[in-house]
Parts: structure tokens; sequence; C-alpha cells
């Protein structure tokens, strides 16, 4: 029997077998591999880092924007309190004098005003009314005169009068103005009922 070699030897015209996939050698070929693996591993890592910087530095800026953010709000809402609080007196003193208002306008006004138009009448030529002061429990009158006898009439006049009762002194002051005797003067007195 025969024996045929059907493998075809090696000539000018034919590759040379593969011993292995890169040149040969199965353990350099494991090498590089394992390098080529190791180098997109590291890779990933660097991408990740990366990311992981960005992310974290736009987190800081957000952060540094916020505490700004937080310290303009703070010196605002600072500013508001003070303000609240300035409009706040200012409330509570207007509610005061609206209070005032609707007493006055329930302790009938008119009389008021028909004794304070009625008040002239009642002073005597001899005195001067320096000031004139109204509230709710009644008027102080201010004034001077030359004759003292004539704050005593005043007097008497205001309490005889149906729209004024109570009158009486507050104070007397005497002054010396060259010969002349100054007396200045505030009688408090009560508006009629």
């Amino acid at each position: 029997m025969k024996r045929l070699n059907l493998i075809p030897k090696a000539g000018a015209g034919q590759p040379f077998p593969a011993k292995g996939l890169f040149f040969g050698r199965p353990g350099l070929n494991i090498v590089l591999i394992v390098a080529i693996f190791l180098a997109a591993l590291i890779l990933s890592q660097y991408v990740l880092n990366q990311q992981y910087k960005w992310k974290l530095t736009k987190a800081k800026n957000q952060s540094e924007a916020a505490k700004v953010q937080l310290s303009r709000l703070q010196t605002q809402q600072l500013s508001l309190s003070k303000e609240y609080d300035a409009l706040s007196k200012k409330k509570s003193l207007l509610d005061a004098k609206l209070e005032y208002l609707k007493l006055a306008k329930r302790d009938k006004p008119g009389e008021l005003s028909q004794a304070l138009v009625y008040l002239p009448t009642l002073i005597p030529d001899e005195i001067w009314i320096n000031k004139l002061l109204v509230s709710r429990d009644g008027v102080a009158i201010n004034g001077s005169t030359l004759n003292n006898q004539a704050i005593v009439k005043f007097m008497d006049s205001l309490n005889r009068s149906n729209k004024f009762k109570g009158s009486n002194f507050n104070f007397t002051k005497k002054s010396e103005i060259g010969d002349a005797t100054l007396y200045n003067f505030e009688i408090a007195t009560n508006l009629a009922e």
C-alpha cells in the first residue's frame, strides 16, 4: 500500500503556515490582549474621573451661587423687616387717630364746633387768646391780659354760658413790661353736656 502525502511542501509561492495569532508566540498574544484590556479599563476610569470632576466643579459653582443668593435674600429680609416694623408703628398711630376721630364723632362734634364759635363772644376786650387746645376732656385756653380782673370776668362768663362748665385756673404768670404788668394765664374748661 502506498501512502500519499497530501500536505504540500512549503515552496516559494506558498505562505508559511501560521503558528500563532501574532508572530507565532502564544505568550506574547496573551500579554498583548491583557495590555489592551488594561488600557481600555484605564481610559474608561479616566473618562469617568473627568465626568465626576466636571460635576463636582458644577456643584461647587452652584453652591457658591446659592450662598450669594442666600446672603442677598437675608439682607433683603432684614430690610423688609425694618420697613415692616416702621409701617406697623405708623399703622398703629393712624389706627389710634382713627379711633379718636370715631369717638369724637360719637361725642357730638357739632357741640364742640358750636362752643368754639360761641367762645369769642365770651372773651373780654382786655384779653388776647394766644393758644387754644381742644381735647376729648375739655378745652385749655392760654392768653394774656394787662388787667388781672379780666381773667376772673372771663372765667365767670365761661361758667355762666350754656356751652362751657367747670372752668378753673391752670396757672397765672406775672411779668413786667416797662411800666405795665402782663398776666399770662391758662384756663381749663369743659364742654357742657
